[in-house]
C-alpha cells in the first residue's frame, strides 16, 4: 500500500524516503556487482534490516575491484507526479559485518572515497555530495552525510565508490548493511526550486553569504521572501541580521543567531530531530547580548530538536587574582567584604550567605513575568573560578501553532562546586568544592501563539550551588521566567499532557564530609529544612488555567502567575513538580481528594512578592486572603510539602488565609505542612478540617513564621533602599533601647542588660496570635530572630492525632557569637477537636528563640509562646464555667476525649555562648489542655 506524503508544498517535511518507498514496495535496488552465491544482493541495503543477520547487507563482488556502485530507483508509483529531493543520507556501520579497526584481521569494508549522485534517466548523473579519503566511521551507528555539492529532484540515486577503508589488499570489496535517503517531496518543480539548501564550506558560514546556498530560481542568492531554507544536519549557520520572511525554514543542523535585534522570519519553522536553534555566547555588556527571536505562523520542534540558550545570558565575572567580583546583569550576584556573595536572581531570588559577619540581602527579581524578555544574570567570581553564566532569552511570535515535542532550554549554569544529581537520593561529585563561585540565574522563554501543544520541555532553571566543607558557599541561583500566551478558545482543542515546564530554582548540595545531602530551595532556613542558603523558583504565566490543569502535580514547577481561581474537578494526585500559586488572593479548590505521593512534590498557596524583610527571604502574600479547599481527604505522602501563606488582612491576629478539608488531613513521615504568618501584621492561616493526623516523622510547622526579626543590611545600597530595621515586629517586640531585649508573648523576653521586655500578650486558653520578632544593636553583624507563627486547626466533630511534631517556636537571633541580636518569642499552637490524642513520639512546641550574644552588648532570648488544646463538645462564646476543664497537663479523666502521651513545651529560649553573664533568658510561656463537657439536662422539642 502506498504511503502518501502530505501535499504541503515548499513546507514539506524532511522524511525517510527509502522507508516510505520500501513500505509502499515502490523502490528497486541495483548494484555494479554482487557475490555469486546470491546472498548479498543490492536489495539487502534497502530492506529495513541492518542488525539481525550478516546476510542483511549488500556485498560487492570480492573480485570486482574498488570501483563499485550501489543504486536505487523510486518507482513512478511512489508519490506519482511529485518531485523527490534527497538532502542527506545515512549508512549504518555494523561492526561485525564490516570489520573493525581497518586491520588485516578485521578489515573495514566501507567506502573511503565516494560520491552520491542523482539522475532521472539512470544514464546522466549529477554529483550531490563528495568525500575523498574519509575514514571517520562510528561503530554500530548511523553515519549521516549531507548533500554538499548540489541539490535537485531525481528518481535515481547511487553511491559511487572508488576506494575502501580496508588496507588489506585481498579484501578490497564493500559491505553496506543499510543505506537510507532523507529528503522532501514537492508537488511541483517550482516549489522544489524555491527550496534553498545550505551547502556549507564554500564561504563565511554566514546566512547572508550567497556562496553557501544552493542555486534557486534566481540563481545562487541568499534565501529571499517566499523561499524555503533548509539547514542540514552537521551544518552551522550564523544569522547576524533579520532575514526576509521565508515560506519555510527547516533546521536539522545548527542555526546560531547573533545580536539582540536579529529575528528569524518565516511562515513555517521546523526544528527537526538533531536540530538546534541557538544564539551567541554569553557577554558581560547588555549592548552585546544575543537572543533567539522568532516570528512565524507556525513553529514545530520535533522530538530531539531544540532551542538551546543554556548559559547564553549575562556572562559570569571572570576569576582575577583570588578576588571576588559581582556578577553581571540586573540580578548579578552581590559581593560584600571581598569574599561573600549571594546567588544571581531573575524570576526568583538567588540564595545568600547567612553567617556571623555578613547578612547580605538578596538581589531582587526583575523583568516582566507576563512578557519576559531579559536573560538571566550571572554569578560572582569565586576564590578559584569565574562566576557562572545566566540563561539566555527566547522570544517566539507565532500567529498560528507552536508545537514543542523537543525542548526549549534557557537554564543558568551550575557553580563549579555543584555535583551531578540524578534524584533526591542519588549523587556524584565532579566539581571543586572550594571555588566559591556563584551560579547563574535562569533565563526567559516568551511564547505568543494561537495554540500551544506538544509533549516536550520548556526549562528556565537556575544554576545549582553547594555548601562545601569550607565556610564560603556557592549559592544556588533563582529560576527564570516562562510565559505562554494563546487563544483561549482555540487552545481547548489541543493538549500539552506529557510536557514538562519548569522555572525551578537551582538545587543546593550540602557536603557533610562523609556524605552529601541534596536540598531543594525554600524561602527560609530552619531546623527542619537546613539548607544554609536558599533560592526562589522563577515565574510561569499562562493565558488561563488550561495548561496548569494538565500539568500541575506532575511536570509543572514554578511560581504560577495570572491564575487567582483554580478549580480541580475530581481527585488530584501530586506525583511530581513544585507549584506555587503566587497571586494575591488566590483560591485553589479540589473537588475530591488531594494526595501527594511523589518525592519532592510541593504545593504552595499565596506568595507573590519577594521581600528583603528579615535576614531570611520572605514571600509577601498581599492584602487579600487566599484559600485552599479540599472537599475530600488531604494526604501528604512520599516526600512532600504544603505551604500556606497568610495575607496581611488587617489587625494583629486576623485570619489571612484558609485551608478547608472536608475529610482527614494526614501528614505522613518525611512530609511537612508550613503555616506562614504575615511578618508585619502577624495575621495567620486557619485550618478547618474533618480530622487531622500528624504521623510519626511528619511535621506541621510555623517555626519562625511569626513577626519578623530586625535586620541589618551590610550593603549601603540596600540600607538606603530598604532601610535597616533595628526592632522586630509584633506586640512583644522590644523597642527604644541600646540593648538587645528578647521578644515576649506567653512569657516575657530576656531583659538584655538595661532594656525592659514588653508585657506578655494574647489569651492563655484561646490564643490566636503569632510570636514577635527580636531586635538588634544595629550593626552589620546582627539580626533579631523571627517570632514563631500560628498553627490554628479546628476539627470540631473530628479527631486531632499528633504522633509527629507540631512546632510554632521562635527563631534565634544573631549567629555564632558576634551578633548582638535577641531571640524571637514562641508562637501559638491552638487545636480544637472533639477528640485529641497521640503517642509518645508526639511533640507540641512553642518555644522562644535563643540568643548568641557578644561580650560588649547584652541580649536576651525570646519568651515562650502559647499552647492551647481544646477537645470535647464544640466551644462557644459565653460557655459556662461548669462546662470547662482547664489544666497545664494533658487531661486523664476524660479518656474518651483526650489521650495524649507525647511531650509539649512553651519554654523560653536559652542564652548560648561564653558571655551569658551579660544577658538574661526569657520566661516560660503557657500550656493549656482544655475539655468542654457536653451540655446536661433535659431537652424538650416541640413540633
Amino acid at each position: 500500500m502506498l504511503v502518501a506524503l502530505p501535499a504541503t508544498g515548499v513546507a514539506a517535511p524532511t522524511v525517510d524516503l527509502t522507508e516510505l518507498a520500501r513500505a509502499a514496495k515502490a523502490i528497486t535496488a541495483t548494484a555494479s556487482s554482487e557475490p555469486s552465491d546470491g546472498k548479498y544482493k543490492a536489495a539487502k541495503a534497502f530492506d529495513g534490516d541492518w542488525t539481525s543477520s550478516s546476510t542483511d547487507a549488500w556485498h560487492s563482488d570480492p573480485d570486482g575491484g574498488t570501483n563499485q556502485w550501489l543504486a536505487c530507483q523510486f518507482k513512478d508509483s511512489f508519490e506519482s507526479g511529485r518531485f523527490i529531493m534527497v538532502l542527506s543520507y545515512s549508512i549504518y556501520y555494523n561492526q561485525a559485518w564490516c570489520g573493525a579497526g581497518g586491520t588485516s584481521q578485521y578489515p573495514r569494508k566501507l567506502p573511503k572515497s565516494w560520491t552520491l549522485e542523482g539522475s532521472n534517466d539512470g544514464v546522466t548523473w549529477t554529483t550531490l555530495d563528495t568525500h575523498q579519503d574519509w575514514n571517520g566511521w562510528t561503530l554500530n551507528a548511523w553515519n549521516t552525510f549531507c548533500v554538499s555539492d548540489a541539490v535537485g529532484c531525481f528518481r535515481h540515486y547511487r553511491l559511487n565508490m572508488t576506494a575502501t577503508c580496508n588496507g588489506y589488499a585481498s579484501h578490497q570489496y564493500y559491505v553496506i548493511p543499510e543505506l537510507k535517503l532523507y529528503g522532501k517531496v514537492f508537488d511541483t518543480q517550482a516549489e522544489a526550486s524555491a527550496l534553498r539548501v545550505w551547502l556549507g564550506g564554500k564561504g563565511s558560514g554566514n546566512w547572508n553569504d550567497a556562496a553557501e546556498w544552493s542555486e534557486g530560481t534566481s540563481g545562487q542568492t541568499v534565501p529571499g521572501a517566499g523561499d524555503s531554507a533548509f539547514i542540514p544536519g552537521g551544518s552551522t549557520v550564523t544569522l547576524s541580521e533579520s532575514n526576509p520572511s521565508c515560506a519555510s525554514v527547516e533546521i536539522s543542523g545548527t542555526l546560531l543567531m547573533t545580536n539582540w535585534t536579529t529575528r528569524l522570519n518565516a511562515t513555517d519553522i521546523t526544528i527537526s530531530s538533531g536540530g538546534n536553534l541557538t544564539c551567541g555566547a554569553a557577554v558581560t555588556n547588555e549592548a552585546w547580548l544575543s537572543r533567539v527571536w522568532v516570528a512565524c505562523s507556525n513553529l514545530t520542534i520535533a522530538s530531539g530538536g531544540k532551542i538551546d540558550v543554556n548559559s547564553k545570558g549575562y556572562a559570569g565575572h571572570e576569576y582575577v587574582a583570588k578576588k571576588y567580583f559581582r556578577g553581571y546583569g540586573p540580578g548579578g550576584s552581590y559581593v560584600a567584604g571581598g569574599n561573600y556573595s549571594c546567588g544571581a536572581s531573575h524570576g526568583g531570588h538567588g540564595g545568600r550567605v547567612i553567617n556571623s559577619e555578613y547578612t547580605i540581602p538578596i538581589i531582587m527579581p526583575y523583568d516582566n513575568p507576563t512578557a519576559p524578555e531579559l536573560p538571566g544574570s550571572s554569578g560572582a567570581s569565586g576564590y578559584a573560578d569565574g562566576g557562572k553564566n545566566g540563561g539566555g532569552a527566547v522570544k517566539i511570535e507565532a500567529t498560528g501553532s507552536v508545537v514543542v515535542n523537543g525542548s526549549i532550554l534557557a537554564n543558568g549554569a551550575n557553580a563549579s562546586s555543584y555535583g551531578t544529581v540524578s534524584s533526591s537520593t542519588t549523587w556524584s561529585f565532579s566539581g571543586t568544592q572550594d571555588n566559591h563561585d556563584q551560579a547563574g540565574a535562569g533565563g526567559s522563554i516568551f511564547i505568543e501563539c494561537r495554540t500551544f501543544a506538544g509533549a516536550g520541555t520548556l526549562s528556565a532553571v537556575g544554576g545549582g550551588g553547594c555548601w562545601p566543607f569550607s565556610s564560603v558557599p556557592s549559592h544556588p541561583a533563582g529560576g527564570g521566567m516562562i510565559a505562554v500566551h494563546y487563544d483561549r478558545e482555540a487552545e481547548q482543542s489541543v493538549s500539552v499532557d506529557g510536557m514538562t515546564i519548569t522555572a525551578d530554582s537551582g538545587q543546593h548540595l550540602r557536603y557533610l564530609k562523609d556524605k552529601i545531602d541534596v536540598y531543594r530551595s525554600t524561602n527560609v532556613d530552619d531546623k527542619y529544612d537546613d539548607k544554609g542558603v536558599n533560592a526562589g523558583m522563577g515565574t510561569i504565566h499562562f493565558t488561563d488555567d488550561r495548561i496548569a490543569q494538565q500539568l500541575a502535580g506532575k511536570t509543572l514547577t514554578g511560581n504560577i502567575l495570572g491564575i487567582t481561581n483554580f478549580v480541580h474537578e475530581g481527585d488530584w494526585n501530586f506525583t511530581g513538580g513544585r507549584v506555587m500559586f503566587g497571586e494575591e488572593g488566590v483560591n485553589v479548590r479540589v473537588n475530591g481528594n488531594l494526595t501527594f505521593s511523589g518525592d519532592d512534590s510541593r504545593l504552595e498557596i499565596g506568595g507573590g512578592v519577594t521581600t528583603n524583610w528579615d535576614v531570611f527571604v520572605v514571600m509577601y502574600a498581599g492584602t487579600n486572603a487566599n484559600s485552599l479547599t479540599v472537599t475530600g481527604d488531604l494526604m501528604l505522602g512520599g516526600v512532600s510539602r504544603l505551604d500556606i501563606r497568610s495575607a496581611a488582612t488587617g489587625g494583629v491576629g486576623d485570619i489571612g488565609s484558609y485551608v478547608r478539608v472536608g475529610g482527614t488531613m494526614t501528614i505522613s513521615t518525611n512530609c511537612f505542612v508550613y503555616s506562614w504568618g504575615d511578618i508585619e501584621s502577624l495575621s495567620a492561616p486557619h485550618f478547618v478540617v474533618g480530622s487531622l493526623d500528624v504521623q510519626t516523622g511528619g511535621v506541621f510547622s510555623a517555626y519562625g513564621r511569626g513577626g519578623r526579626g530586625s535586620y541589618y543590611s551590610y550593603s549601603t545600597y540596600y540600607a538606603t533602599v530598604y532601610g535597616n530595621q533595628k526592632f522586630g515586629k509584633g506586640p512583644g517586640a522590644a523597642t527604644g533601647t541600646s540593648s538587645c531585649v528578647g521578644a515576649s508573648h506567653g512569657g516575657k523576653g530576656g531583659g538584655g542588660g538595661s532594656g525592659e521586655p514588653k508585657a506578655v500578650y494574647d489569651d492563655d486558653v484561646r490564643p490566636y496570635m503569632a510570636g514577635s520578632g527580636g531586635c538588634n544593636y544595629g550593626n552589620k553583624y546582627s539580626f533579631g530572630g523571627a517570632g514563631g507563627g500560628l498553627v490554628y486547626v479546628t476539627a470540631s466533630n473530628g479527631t486531632i492525632r499528633v504522633d509527629g511534631t507540631v512546632d510554632a517556636s521562635g527563631r534565634g537571633g544573631s549567629i555564632l557569637g558576634q551578633g548582638y541580636g535577641s531571640g524571637g518569642s514562641g508562637g501559638t499552637i491552638f487545636l480544637e477537636s472533639a477528640r485529641f490524642c497521640g503517642g509518645e513520639t508526639g511533640k507540641l512546641l512553642a518555644e522562644g528563640g535563643d540568643t548568641k550574644p557578644h561580650q560588649n552588648v547584652a541580649s536576651g532570648s525570646g519568651g515562650g509562646g502559647r499552647i492551647a488544646v481544646w477537645c470535647g463538645a464544640p466551644w462557644s462564646a459565653g460557655l459556662r464555667k461548669t462546662r470547662k476543664v482547664i489544666s497545664a497537663t494533658p487531661l486523664t479523666d476524660y479518656p474518651e476525649a483526650m489521650s495524649y502521651l507525647g511531650s509539649y513545651s512553651a519554654a523560653n529560649g536559652p542564652v548560648l555562648g561564653d558571655y551569658g553573664r551579660n544577658n538574661s533568658t526569657g520566661k516560660v510561656g503557657t500550656v493549656r489542655f482544655c475539655y468542654t463537657k457536653p451540655p446536661t439536662g433535659v431537652r424538650i422539642i416541640l413540633r
